[in-house]
């Protein structure tokens, strides 16, 4: 069951280049609750997700995520920013630079989350997505498939790997997946949520959407809720790992 509010925009309105996408929109993601963006090619899903992130501006309205028992502006209209907690995020297009090795992109991604990691546990949760055998590999050398599971396995791993709740933004994650992929990407949504972390995916693709506690369907720059079928079951997924004591900026410096 959905528990405190983990992350939430309060009526925001983003516009993208000359075209307003949201409107006054709200939306929230609560600790074991899975929630999906659905709408037409478009719509402003994508939106939604970078905007939850702090990673675009806004016309009006605020991003807000909870951290303990504080709340943390992320970003608002008035130009205020700050970090958000750590968190996992997928975005559409990847967001994966080709000359990193597989290992190196799901180890900085953890530990810019502050994760400490060793490698025989990066191994593991290549393993889960049966990437193992390429972790040396350059991503560049990648099939789409493979550098997608890679995608999806960074944005899922911070949050697997706390035990404290966290949210995962997760745009489009089933695309260019095939159906064993796809079983396995569901199966860790639910095993997170009920490990209490919040997961916030827009997609089309029904089969993922079907896990969904709640539907947030997208239409004329405006947000409609509804009730979703969570239906499915988790997979184990591996346990957690210890939270670095190492200043994650500083580790994304070094690797640099």
């Amino acid at each position: 069951m959905a528990q405190s509010i983990l992350a939430q925009v309060s009526d925001i309105s983003v516009q993208r280049g000359v075209n307003n996408v949201l409107e006054r929109a709200s939306a929230s993601v609560s600790q074991g609750e899975i929630v999906a963006v659905i709408g037409e090619n478009g719509s402003g899903k994508s939106t939604l997700i970078e905007s939850f992130a702090g990673i675009i501006p806004l016309r009006e309205g605020k991003v807000e995520w909870t951290h303990g028992s504080e709340k943390i502006v992320v970003r608002d209209s008035e130009g205020r920013r700050n970090p958000p907690p750590p968190m996992g995020l997928t975005l559409q297009n990847n967001a994966i630079c080709g000359d990193e090795t597989v290992s190196e992109r799901l180890s900085v991604a953890l530990s810019v989350s502050g994760i400490a990691i060793e490698n025989q546990r990066i191994s593991e949760l290549l393993n889960c997505w049966g990437i193992g055998h390429r972790s040396s590999e350059r991503i560049s050398n990648l099939s789409g498939g493979l550098a997608r599971r890679l995608a999806i396995l960074c944005g899922l791993a911070p949050a697997v790997m706390s035990e404290i709740p966290r949210v995962v933004l997760l745009d489009e994650p089933s695309e260019g997946l095939d159906e064993s992929s796809t079983k396995v990407l569901k199966g860790w949504i639910k095993a997170l949520s009920n490990k209490g972390h919040g997961v916030l995916i827009a997609t089309h693709d029904q089969e993922i959407s079907s896990c969904a506690d709640r539907i947030i369907t997208i239409e004329d720059k405006s947000l409609q809720v509804s009730i979703g079928n969570s239906s499915g079951d988790p997979i184990d997924i591996p346990t957690t790992a210890s939270i670095s004591k190492r200043n994650p900026v500083a580790s994304l410096v070094r690797w640099s």
